[in-house]
């Protein structure tokens, strides 16, 4: 890696809830979590983010951390931990994640919801989003197009509300046409059958 680079990362929120609005985290009904970043590769870096707590499936950090990366930096990992309940030094994990540097720095600037999972397979732990650049030791960015020109962040439920306002919008004419056009398909075959 050519100079010092540096890895910019704005922890925004993390949704707890399924794509059916249920909870994703049991374990978390009431309370407060904290992210916990490292990176892996070479000199392991480790850094958490304030407490946060839980409000209508979700908890908001608005979090910046900067990491150095190195020719041996690896993976990003982000844990949702909660404090172990009577033990003040400890913390559970309740859900992860795991990005390959290489791919980072491919994709940078970046704004987006990354999945987390259940510790040992057990399945969907909720979402983060996250907002990741890259910059030289000096503090500029590097990346190749502006963090505002990144695409938006895709919905934490797979939907984007605007853009489903607006397909719900002009989805009725869309249907009409394409319905009238099949029909008319039909019957153009059915007159080449004859």
């Amino acid at each position: 890696m050519e100079g010092k680079k540096v890895l910019n990362i704005s922890i925004e929120k993390v949704v707890c809830a399924t794509k059916d609005g249920d909870m994703a985290l049991p374990g978390l009904q009431s309370g407060e979590a904290f992210v916990r970043v490292e990176l892996r590769g070479g000199t392991s870096q480790k850094v958490s983010s304030p407490s946060a707590k839980l409000k209508n499936n979700v908890l908001v950090f608005d979090t910046k951390v900067s990491l150095d990366l190195t020719d041996d930096s690896s993976e990003l990992r982000l844990l949702l931990c909660k404090k172990k309940d009577g033990v003040a030094s400890q913390n559970t994990v309740l859900s992860a994640a795991g990005i390959y540097v290489k791919d980072i720095i491919k994709a940078a600037p970046i704004v987006k919801y990354f999945d987390l999972f259940k510790s040992y397979g057990a399945g969907f732990g909720g979402k983060v989003k996250l907002s990741m650049t890259i910059s030289d030791g000096s503090g500029e960015p590097e990346s190749k197009a502006p963090a505002e020109g990144a695409a938006k962040a895709a919905s934490p439920l797979g939907t984007d509300p605007e853009q489903t306002k607006k397909a719900k919008k002009g989805g009725f004419p869309l249907k009409l046409l394409l319905l009238a056009a099949a029909g008319g398909a039909v019957a153009v075959v059915k007159g080449m059958r004859r």
